[in-house]
């Protein structure tokens, strides 16, 4: 251990010992602040201690369940952006409530920090740029042109669709996660072009890294060609390793549930696929043909209803779902 760290804990011992307001009068505080004063190191630990202690004490006197929650609350602020106060705060929270928490409640922080730190992302969307001919406009462009439109707000519509076909880039999943990444925070790859390695080894990292799985689902990716990676069904492969079912949420994009692809039209590899796409409530975008504001506005709130809100939901039970 070296001397910043043998400092450190002395402050966190003395901090989880005493009252916020009382320790500015323990001697030991005192001395530690004579001789390490003049350190930036110091200073910079001691002011987050003191900080994180004062924090501590608004919830201190709350009952176990509730102290854990404040505490997943607050580790979960730091944790991204301020490492060293992730750890004063966790090394505190041990020394000064903890001891109080029964083995359920101290397993059950430790769960759900795992969970926070392994899920980077809040959803991994997949979807997929796939033409049944590769010649013709996509379809999906001609079959939400107004949703896309009313979402984007391109200020050339047909720049941008041009744009799109020349780059092979599907605007209804740029246009779905624009919405998702209003209120959460997200993995969108606009293109799987490139090194099939490379492209791979991302999107395995990210979907396993994600909280949730959200796929567009359209007949066209069901479709086999032995001469090019499915991306889609890889993406759905990583996510049954990593990802809770409930956590699996699926959007068909075709005009009506009963025109998602039969089984007897799909690959042996992509039976497990299809029956969960099939089983599974799925959220459904009506083409939009014509112009209905109304029509619109309730296919943006099924999204943020059923996607958005419920992810969100289902994480914000992660702090409240505390053991008794």
């Amino acid at each position: 251990m070296n001397l910043q760290e043998e400092i450190t804990n002395k402050l966190i011992d003395i901090y989880s010992a005493h009252k916020h307001d009382e320790v500015s009068d323990v001697q030991e505080h005192t001395e530690l602040c004579d001789e390490f004063g003049n350190k930036g190191w110091f200073n910079e630990r001691r002011q987050i201690i003191s900080k994180t202690k004062k924090k501590i004490e608004q919830f201190e006197s709350e009952k176990p369940s509730v102290q854990v929650s404040e505490s997943l609350y607050l580790l979960n602020k730091r944790k991204d952006n301020d490492e060293l106060g992730f750890d004063l705060a966790y090394k505190l929270i041990y020394k000064t409530i903890v001891p109080n928490w029964t083995e359920l409640q101290v397993n059950y922080l430790e769960k759900v920090l795992s969970i926070l730190d392994n899920c980077g992302n809040d959803y991994f969307l997949s979807f997929t740029s796939r033409k049944v001919n590769p010649v013709e406009l996509n379809i999906v462009h001609l079959n939400y042109q107004h949703f896309i439109k009313y979402i984007l707000m391109p200020r050339d519509w047909k720049r941008e669709l041009t744009d799109a076909e020349q780059k092979n880039i599907n605007l209804l999943a740029r246009a779905i996660n624009r919405l998702l990444c209003e209120k959460l925070k997200g993995f969108y790859y606009p293109s799987h072009e490139g090194d099939n390695t490379i492209v791979e080894k991302k999107l395995e990292e990210n979907c396993c890294a994600s909280y949730a799985f959200i796929q567009l689902i359209q007949n066209v990716i069901f479709n086999s060609n032995p001469d090019k990676c499915n991306y889609c069904h890889l993406e759905y492969k990583y996510a049954i390793q990593s990802i809770d079912p409930e956590l699996r949420l699926y959007i068909l994009a075709e005009r009506s549930h009963d025109e998602l692809v039969k089984k007897q039209f799909v690959e042996e590899e992509y039976e497990d696929w299809h029956q969960e796409v099939l089983q599974k409530n799925k959220i459904h975008l009506p083409f939009t043909e014509s112009f209905s504001i109304k029509q619109l506005k309730e296919m943006r709130s099924q999204i943020e209803e059923n996607l958005s809100n419920k992810i969100q939901n289902h994480k914000d039970k992660l702090f409240l779902s505390v053991p008794a």
